[in-house]
C-alpha cells in the first residue's frame, strides 16, 4: 500500500465503519482503531479505489441480475469443474444472507484465471464458464462475472474484491469462504485488503465445524489483532 490509499473497515456488530490510511511499513493484520475510539465521521465509508495500471482493464461490468440486489455475494474459485456442492451451498448461503438482511442479495460466481494456490493449470475458460452456465441455471439471481478470466493473471482475490466493491458503490459487497481456507486466510495475498472490500461469509467445512473453533484457530497464528478477528 502507498499512504494515500483509502481504505474502509466495518464491524458486524453494529455496523460502524472506519474510513482511513494504511501506512507502510511492518503491521499486523487487521490494525485498526476499534469502535468505541472510532469518532462520529467513521459512518462514512470509502472504497477502496485501484489504481489504474498499465495493461490492466476497467472492471467488467456487473452482469444483469445485479442490477437492482441491494447487496452483493462473490463467490469464487477455479470451478474446474463445478460441481452440484458448489452450487447448493453457494445458493443456501445467499438466501440466508438475504433474509438476515432483509434485502435482495444477487450471487455472482466468479471463476479465477488461475489460482495462485494450485499448480496445475485449469481447463480452459470457455469450458469452465459453460460448465458454470449450466450449474447456476435456475439459481434465481445468480450469475457469472468473469471479470478475473478478463484481466491479465495471476489471479489473486484481492484484485477481484476491490473491482466488485467500486461498482457495488454504496451496496455492500461480501464473499463466501469455507472455514478450511479461512483457517489460513493470514496466508492470502493482501488479506487485509479483501477484508476492507467485502465481509466474509462462512461456510462450515471439516475439519472446522464452530465458530469458536475458527476465531481460536485465526487467533493461534499470531497473525490477526482482535479488530482483524472481528469480521469472522
Amino acid at each position: 500500500y502507498q499512504d494515500e490509499n483509502l481504505v474502509s473497515w466495518t464491524w458486524l456488530d453494529d455496523g460502524a465503519a472506519f474510513a482511513g490510511r494504511v501506512y507502510p511499513g511492518p503491521r499486523r493484520l487487521g490494525d485498526a482503531p476499534t469502535p468505541s475510539t472510532c469518532p462520529a465521521t467513521c459512518r462514512i465509508v470509502l472504497s477502496r479505489q485501484p489504481s489504474p495500471m498499465p495493461g490492466v482493464p476497467p472492471p467488467t461490468p456487473f452482469p444483469a441480475p445485479a442490477g437492482d440486489a441491494q447487496a452483493i455475494l462473490l463467490f469464487g474459485g477455479s470451478f474446474d469443474p463445478p460441481h452440484a456442492a458448489h452450487t447448493a451451498l453457494a445458493a443456501a448461503a445467499r438466501d440466508a444472507l438475504a433474509k438476515r438482511l432483509d434485502a435482495a442479495v444477487a450471487l455472482l460466481v466468479v471463476p479465477a484465471a488461475r489460482s495462485p494456490h494450485k499448480a496445475d493449470p485449469p481447463a480452459a475458460d470457455h469450458h469452465r464458464v459453460a460448465m458454470l452456465d449450466l450449474a447456476i441455471a435456475g439459481i434465481p439471481r445468480a450469475a457469472i462475472w468473469t471479470d478475473a478470466l478478463d484481466r491479465p493473471p495471476p489471479s489473486y482475490f484481492a484484485d477481484t474484491a476491490a473491482r466488485a466493491s467500486v461498482l457495488a458503490g454504496d451496496r455492500p459487497v461480501y464473499f463466501l469462504i469455507g472455514t478450511d481456507q479461512a483457517a489460513a486466510f493470514h496466508r492470502w495475498h493482501e488479506p487485509r485488503a479483501i477484508l476492507a472490500a467485502a465481509t466474509p461469509i462462512v461456510i462450515p467445512r471439516e475439519p472446522i465445524t464452530l465458530a469458536d473453533q475458527l476465531i481460536a484457530d485465526l487467533d493461534a497464528t499470531g497473525a490477526w489483532t482482535a479488530a482483524g478477528l472481528a469480521p469472522w
